[in-house]
Formats: structure tokens, C-alpha cells, sequence
């Protein structure tokens, strides 16, 4: 109970879902596409002590955020339909649903429930984890290439989390263009289609500009179209799509909190999330 209130009470919750939710309620809003970021779809709460942090969702929370998109008139689109039509951002109500690090609940837990609600989806993956065996990341076991395939022809789509899942930009210009080269290479051979979508391990250092100019001629050179990132916000045509922005989304997210992240109504965190970074880059 009492970390429910807690939760209700978090800043971030108060000013998005009161203020700054019914402001834009109010506003002629501009077509824009929410990206949901998911990790591990489970009933294991996760470790961190900020609900911000967390990226551990309960299969009871994920259903209840994909019937409230279903309920409510979004329409679902996979990231690789974003390129039909000259990579334009759709019109009406849509959403995009992404899952990072290949985890195998994916496999029990979230792909069911994306089948009962014909919902797509795009599950990045650090291929040094996926197997045919069973492999763990960071503690939890990960999908193998039989379930990788049978997903794959299911509606799912994937794509490159980098190879080994390691500090992108800490490493050199040859190491980066290595780490995507491998894990394209590898989910193209197992599962036999080619990989247009990449995500970002860690978070998205968009205050270093020479190395995200780097990263996008990296994706470019090897094929990469769309990249997603852990920048918070929705998409706006014209928007770049090799730095696209997601919205996290955890246990913590009660059905005010998650529409009013849907609605924009959390995109006021990107530019605070900018400053910061560049303040720890100082």
C-alpha cells in the first residue's frame, strides 16, 4: 500500500498526468507516434529504487496496457511499415510496441498476449546472449533460435541490440562498426530476413555529437534504416529515423500515468534528460 501511494505522489506522475495531460488535452495536438519501451515481462519486481528506473513489467500491467490500447482505438504498427511511403509517421492513433534484450519471457508472457490482441511488435536483440541453447543476460534467461523463428513468422519482428551489449560509445569507431555488423549478420542468417532496425544499448548519449554522427553513418553504411533510443518522447514526421525516441514503460505505470504517456504528456522529461547529460559530460 504504501508503495502504491509513493508511486501515485512521484513528481514525474503529478505533473504529467495533471497538469501537463489536461494542457494538451486542450491543444490542437500535431501527429506524433508513441514507441513503447519494454524489457522483461515477469512477475520478478526488479532491484532499482526509483519507479523511473525500473524496467521489470508484470504480465497483469503489460495486458492492461494492451487492451487499453485496443480499447481505445490505436492502432498497432510495426517499425519496419514506418519505411512504406516514403518513412512518414502514420496518421490517426498509432502505436509501435519494442522489447529490448531478447529476454525468453517475451516467449511466455508478452507474446501471448500480443497474439490475442493481433498487436506487432519488434524484440532487439544482443545476439552474444541468443543461442540454441539457453542463455542468460544479466541474470535472466534469454530466447533461443527456435523461438526466435517461430516468433518471427508470428508477426514479430527483430532487430540488432548490438552484439555483446556493451558501452557503444566507449568503445573505437572499428569495435562499434564490428558490434552491429556481427549481430545483423547473425539474426539475418538464423532467422532469413534482412535487419533494418537497430536500438541502443544504454542510454543515448545525444550530447555527444560527434559520436552520434558517427553511429548514424555506421547504421547507414551497413543497412540499418530505423534506430530507436532511450530519449523520451513521441515521434513527429520529419523526425530522424535512426535516433527515433521511446517511451519507458514498468510495473509502475497505473492506466493515468501510461495514457498520459501515450498522449505526450511525458515528452516535457526529454529536455531535462538532455541537461542532465550533458551536466555528467561536463
Amino acid at each position: 500500500m504504501i508503495d502504491t501511494v509513493l508511486n501515485w505522489l512521484r513528481p514525474d506522475r503529478l505533473l504529467s498526468c495533471f497538469f501537463v495531460h489536461p494542457l494538451l488535452r486542450n491543444l490542437n495536438g500535431k501527429r506524433a507516434l508513441p514507441i513503447l519501451m519494454y524489457h522483461s515481462i515477469s512477475r520478478e519486481q526488479g532491484k532499482r529504487v526509483i519507479p523511473y528506473f525500473e524496467t521489470n513489467i508484470y504480465p497483469s500491467v503489460f495486458e492492461e496496457h494492451i487492451r487499453f490500447l485496443a480499447t481505445n482505438g490505436y492502432q498497432p504498427v510495426a517499425l519496419e511499415s514506418l519505411l512504406d511511403g516514403g518513412s512518414k509517421i502514420p496518421d490517426g492513433k498509432c502505436v509501435a510496441i519494442t522489447f529490448d534484450d531478447g529476454y525468453q519471457d517475451f516467449y511466455t508472457n508478452a507474446f501471448p498476449v500480443l497474439k490475442k490482441y493481433e498487436m506487432p511488435a519488434t524484440v532487439f536483440l544482443p545476439t552474444a546472449y541468443i543461442g540454441s541453447t539457453r542463455k542468460k543476460f544479466k541474470g535472466r534467461p534469454c530466447l533461443n533460435w527456435h523461438e526466435v523463428r517461430e516468433l518471427s513468422e508470428n508477426k514479430i519482428s527483430f532487430g540488432s541490440h548490438s552484439h555483446s551489449h556493451t558501452e557503444l560509445k566507449n568503445i573505437s569507431p572499428g569495435a562499434l562498426e564490428q558490434e552491429l555488423r556481427i549481430s545483423k549478420e547473425i539474426i539475418e542468417d538464423k532467422v532469413g530476413l534482412p535487419v533494418k532496425s537497430f536500438s541502443y544499448p544504454y542510454a543515448f548519449p545525444e550530447t555527444r555529437k560527434v559520436f552520434v554522427e558517427l553511429l548514424k553513418s555506421v547504421l547507414t553504411h551497413l543497412g540499418f534504416e530505423i534506430g530507436v533510443t532511450t530519449r523520451i518522447g513521441l515521434n513527429s514526421p520529419g523526425c530522424n529515423l535512426l535516433t527515433m525516441k521511446r517511451l519507458p514503460v514498468n510495473s509502475y505505470d497505473d492506466p493515468t500515468l501510461f495514457s498520459a504517456k501515450i498522449d505526450g504528456a511525458y515528452d516535457w522529461l526529454n529536455p531535462l534528460q538532455t541537461v542532465l547529460k550533458r551536466l555528467k559530460d561536463s
